[in-house]
């Protein structure tokens, strides 16, 4: 979808510095200084600098869990919960039962894929603290042992949510609890979820799956599911994607897709939004981690088409690609007419 898409090359150019950088460069002087004061110095700087410190590591801020209570944020500061930090950026404004929804969503998944986001032996660490204000927050959380989360301040400037291994940006107002669509919420935590278990598996594998969770717990949600009309190809509505081309040559078209660079045509979503569906009807959810686990223990680059595809046929068979294309006409549309109906019995079509 083209939020995610932008995303991507948006946070390539905005995680240039190092969270654990220092905001300053060190500097020597040219004169003399006695040997015991430059001692006492460094002491006594030394100590200020851990009681700071100290001060800052302290989350400072508590959430009532209460969606009624509105909590503008005027300093960024953090809130710790089991297994995830939520970064509040200055200027962001968030409801009390933020930390609830964010609980919630985050079980939905864990149950739904059978994966922990506890698992975190392909959790990467990445540069974004800086960019955003929590320079003083670089110690937080440096082991990735939980996910991070940033909440900024959607200030409609055409900045959009994005993820990498290990940290996810949300809008506060993509958890405010009118909000009648969580699936951008889903979709990016899809992604955590799934990159802490292995290697990337690729463009097509992990946005063809943060598509589905999308789709998949919006509708369970009983919520409003515009995003995922771009896809629909039935009836009145016609895809601007021409999946012909996976018809004609499934595996062909998966490796040119899967390393091709982005586009307004989104190749990468709709081949994997498809290919991930037509998996789960075929395979049973289960195959989301089996594809893991089998990804698990291999070195190999998420544009190493041979390893992934080798990866999936092993979790399913080798004619998975051929069975794919057999599958598409009827399975892409029964998926569309079933999205058609869903949206007409909430009123939308």
């Amino acid at each position: 979808m083209n939020r995610k898409v932008t995303a991507l090359l948006l946070c390539t150019a905005m995680l240039l510095t190092s969270a654990c950088q220092d905001t300053g460069n060190e500097t020597t002087s040219d004169l003399e200084t006695d040997p015991a004061e430059t001692a006492e110095t460094t002491s006594e700087s030394t100590e200020e600098t851990t009681e700071e410190t100290t001060a800052e590591l302290t989350p400072g801020i508590e959430l009532s869990g209460n969606p009624d209570d509105i909590i503008p944020i005027d300093q960024s500061t953090y809130y710790e919960g089991d297994n995830y930090i939520l970064y509040f950026e200055r200027g962001a404004e968030i409801h009390g039962d933020i930390a609830v929804q964010i609980e919630s969503i985050m079980d939905d998944l864990e149950s739904f894929y059978g994966m922990s986001f506890d698992f975190r032996e392909y959790a990467d660490p990445v540069s974004w603290k800086t960019d955003y204000g929590f320079a003083h927050l670089g110690r937080v959380n440096e082991d990735c042992s939980k996910i991070d989360i940033i909440i900024s301040k959607d200030y409609q400037d055409g900045r959009i949510e994005w993820s990498l291994p290990n940290v996810v940006m949300l809008f506060d107002t993509d958890l405010v609890p009118s909000v009648q669509d969580h699936g951008i919420v889903y979709h990016e935590l899809t992604h955590i979820l799934r990159t802490r278990q292995s290697p990337i598996l690729g463009k097509i594998l992990e946005e063809g799956l943060a598509c589905y969770s999308q789709d998949h717990f919006t509708r369970a949600r009983g919520e409003s599911n515009w995003t995922m009309i771009q896809y629909v190809d039935s009836g009145n509505f016609n895809s601007s994607f021409d999946d012909s081309v996976i018809v004609n040559d499934p595996e062909g078209f998966f490796r040119e897709a899967n390393v091709g660079g982005r586009s307004g045509e989104q190749p990468e979503y709709h081949y994997g939004f498809r290919f991930v569906t037509f998996l789960i009807d075929t395979y049973g959810v289960g195959i989301v981690d089996t594809l893991t686990k089998n990804a698990r223990g291999r070195d190999f680059s998420e544009e190493d088409n041979d390893t992934i595809i080798e990866i999936i046929k092993e979790s399913t068979s080798d004619d998975v690609f051929e069975r794919f294309a057999t599958w598409l006409p009827d399975g892409w549309r029964n998926w569309s007419d079933s999205y058609i109906s869903y949206m007409q019995s909430l009123g939308l079509l």
